[in-house]
């Protein structure tokens, strides 16, 4: 696996969906991973889950709580399988 993306959020379930979407659509290939981030986030209606249901190559990780971005990222990177990690935020889309 070539690119590992890494996206942490916290209680932005209603863009979330359309970060991943965006990326999937836009992707030339299929040589990379998509990591989602679920740093603590208080309203837990299913939606993380979901994605990896939802989406090919989707993986989410769930914090107990909210540690902040940073450790978000780096817990990512730990799990990343890629050769290259591209670091992006829930709302860019």
């Amino acid at each position: 696996m070539t690119l590992s993306i890494l996206i942490p959020f916290r209680n932005d379930y209603e863009h979330i969906d359309a970060v991943v979407k965006n990326i999937m659509d836009t992707a030339e290939s299929d040589d990379y991973e998509i990591l989602v981030y679920n740093d603590g986030s208080v309203l837990s209606s299913g939606k993380p889950r979901t994605l990896e249901l939802d989406y090919k190559n989707t993986r989410v990780i769930n914090a107990p709580q909210s540690y902040g971005v940073g450790y978000a990222f780096d817990r990512c990177a730990e799990e990343a399988q890629g050769e290259y990690l591209v670091l992006t935020a829930s709302d860019v889309f």
